[in-house]
């Protein structure tokens, strides 16, 4: 069996006794929407300046569903899924994802201190304004966490991603280790530290010729998402992604937020970074 046909079978079967264990409890809605507005300085994932290209995108975000307590130290969550982002000058990665995603938490013991395991995955179907990009995209992965004193709480998690694309050049699938702290500042304050370790293929624009990349590439293909005479690579590289959040209660549903990410990608000779700015308002209730 294959990675998509494995990632696939673990979304479908998990959905399943997800969606069958709820009609034998009760349960509260998800309701959580965000408003985002970000920047990229290389959206182009270019290892040289002068192909580099940036832009703002504006997105809404929305997760809708149910959540229960199947046993006394056992929640299940399923929820509908929505994304629509507009990019304000290179339209070709404007999109909209529908999905669902399904969770298992086990707390081990009693209280807020108590340690979690919680499973997950997630399948969906991305539209992109530029068509060879549009396909599924599936993902599995694993949680453990703990509060070790009343302010910090530490997070480890495993992905498995599989993002697909209407022709090869955009198909990836990666492997993803990540790990986060949240510091509460006040009842209404938090600030968070996020590192990601991402192994799995990427996707770079440059402008041709590119001798140097072509030996490292799975595929590659003309695209005119920058202009005329750029190509797009598919290739395998590893991420090192570096986060800082802090988030602001307004009000007991209402946030705002600012998160910073530093991104860097390499494979062999070939490196290029990436820093991104996150500012959003969340409503949840």
């Amino acid at each position: 069996m294959n990675r998509l046909r494995l990632t696939r079978s673990v979304a479908i079967g998990l959905a399943a006794v997800l969606l069958a264990a709820t009609r034998t409890v009760s349960g509260d809605i998800v309701r959580d929407f965000r408003a985002e507005v970000s920047y990229d300085d290389n959206v182009s994932n270019s290892d040289r300046g002068a192909d580099q290209r940036d832009d703002f995108s504006f997105a809404a975000l929305a997760h809708v569903g149910w959540f229960g307590e199947l046993a006394r130290n056992l929640r299940l969550t399923l929820t509908a899924d929505a994304e629509a982002r507009a990019f304000t000058e290179y339209s070709d990665f404007n999109h909209i994802i529908i999905g669902a995603t399904g969770s298992l938490r086990y707390r081990i013991g009693l209280g807020a201190m108590a340690p979690f395991v919680r499973v997950e995955a997630s399948g969906g179907y991305a539209n992109f304004q530029q068509d060879l990009q549009d396909g599924a995209r599936y993902r599995a992965g694993l949680t453990i966490g703990k509060r070790v004193i009343d302010r910090l709480a530490l997070e480890g998690s495993y992905f498995f991603d599989d993002i697909g694309g209407s022709v090869r050049l955009f198909d990836r699938c990666s492997h993803l280790l990540a790990a986060s702290a949240r510091w509460d500042f006040s009842e209404k304050t938090q600030v968070s530290f996020d590192y990601e370790f991402r192994d799995g293929a990427v996707i770079s624009y440059a402008r041709r010729p590119r001798p140097d990349i072509v030996p490292l590439v799975n595929t590659q293909g003309p695209v005119e998402t920058f202009g005329p005479g750029y190509e797009a690579y598919n290739f395998d590289a590893v991420t090192h992604t570096l986060g800082l959040g802090v988030s602001q209660a307004l009000t007991q549903s209402l946030s705002v937020n600012f998160r910073y990410e530093w991104q860097h990608t390499s494979r062999a000779h070939l490196t290029y970074t990436g820093n991104v700015l996150r500012l959003s308002a969340r409503a949840s209730f």
